[in-house]
């Protein structure tokens, strides 16, 4: 059963925090099955909240039943209710955070972009594990319980923007022959664009993205500095991006997943160390 907590402290205007036994256990399993696809993160380090036992069934059983079986695991966890109420009091937090902050928020991710969120309704589930997913076409993200809500809302932050380059530019890169992983990550690193100025009267944290997007990062934010306009940007990246050259060779790290019923993909750049 899925739990939204969607009283008026815990709306996120079009998105409410959610807590969903089935949508961890499919984090559980995405996570688990993705050996290839680790983002520059030690697998091993990505997995280590789960006990072997479950590492070991997911490995030997196929997503429905993975899911079905990590979601047993999780319902008959005896610390659930301990974990449940930290997660009511995250939901809490993030919400009073939400309710001073998430409109302006809102507001500078729209102007950025110049344009509004398709999305009618999007979720951010509360997960144990300190990795965040999020999936495009279900509409949802998930929120670490273990990290700060100043962590947190950067989070926010940094998956929203990624909805919002989904909602305007994911066919138009392609029509202007980027490949998918090409895209993936261009939608990475544009993100930097959170650690300019008009960010930083809401976000504490800065945002990281993974080390082997850093030349691509550092273009956009000269091109940004020196023109102030995310569409020319946004065209000149995807040339930069076409071009052969070092600085884009070792890119490509967001391979379209093989066994998943749904395309998720991961943001690892906010693991904790």
């Amino acid at each position: 059963m899925v739990k939204k907590y969607t009283n008026s402290k815990c709306l996120i205007q079009n998105c409410a925090f959610g807590n969903s036994i089935v949508k961890e256990a499919e984090n559980w399993v995405n996570l688990a099955k993705d050996k290839n696809d680790t983002y520059g993160i030690p697998y091993e380090e990505i997995v280590a909240p789960m006990p072997e036992k479950i590492l070991r069934f997911i490995e030997s059983h196929n997503r429905k039943e993975s899911i079905a079986h990590v979601s047993q695991f999780l319902r008959q966890d005896p610390r659930r209710p301990l974990k449940e109420l930290f997660i009511r009091q995250k939901i809490k937090s993030l919400g009073a955070i939400w309710e001073k902050l998430g409109e302006e928020l809102i507001k500078k991710l729209t102007r950025l972009v110049g344009k509004q969120f398709k999305q009618k309704e999007l979720t951010a589930y509360i997960t144990h594990l300190f990795i965040c997913d999020y999936n495009y076409e279900k509409g949802y993200f998930f929120l670490s319980l273990h990290h700060s809500d100043a962590l947190n809302f950067s989070v926010i932050a940094h998956e929203l923007f990624h909805f919002l380059f989904y909602d305007h530019y994911h066919d138009c890169c392609l029509q202007k022959g980027l490949s998918e992983t090409q895209f993936q990550d261009l939608k990475e690193a544009m993100t930097v664009l959170l650690n300019t100025d008009q960010f930083s009267s809401l976000l504490l944290v800065e945002d990281q993205g993974y080390p082997q997007h850093q030349p691509l990062r550092d273009f956009i934010w000269r091109e940004f500095r020196k023109k102030n306009d995310f569409k020319k940007v946004v065209e000149k990246t995807i040339k930069f991006l076409k071009k052969e050259n070092p600085e884009t060779k070792n890119l490509g790290l967001l391979s379209e997943p093989k066994d998943r019923e749904e395309r998720v993909h991961t943001d690892s750049s906010w693991v904790c160390r």
